[in-house]
């Protein structure tokens, strides 16, 4: 997974000591010449969670989504919302929430 990202299929954001975001280009399941961004990762240590390295790095990774939609790289980008975490309006940064996996 590292390589391909390494090679130009995705990205890391590191905010310095206090998290990450990992982005990873991929083709849709459903047609193999439609490619997608999905946030593999997003982590801040717990230190920094009332703070601004959070939002930047979720900053960042929507910037990079844009620019990879307007250059006709990718056709939509997605970002995960897990049952722990941080209680964020993602439709205020132009999201729409598209489906819900349920796990047993």
């Amino acid at each position: 997974m590292l390589s391909n990202i390494f090679a130009g299929k995705g990205f890391i954001y590191i905010e310095q000591g206090k998290g990450l975001i990992i982005g990873l280009i991929v083709p849709s399941l459903w047609c193999d010449k439609t490619y997608a961004l999905h946030e593999l990762a997003w982590y801040v240590r717990p230190e920094y969670r009332q703070g601004s390295a959070g939002y930047r790095l979720f900053e960042a990774y929507i910037k990079h989504g844009k620019e990879l939609k307007e250059s006709g790289r990718i056709k939509y980008f997605t970002m995960t919302k897990l049952d722990v975490s941080p209680k964020l309006d993602y439709s205020k940064y132009g999201f729409r929430k598209k489906d819900e996996n349920w796990i047993q």
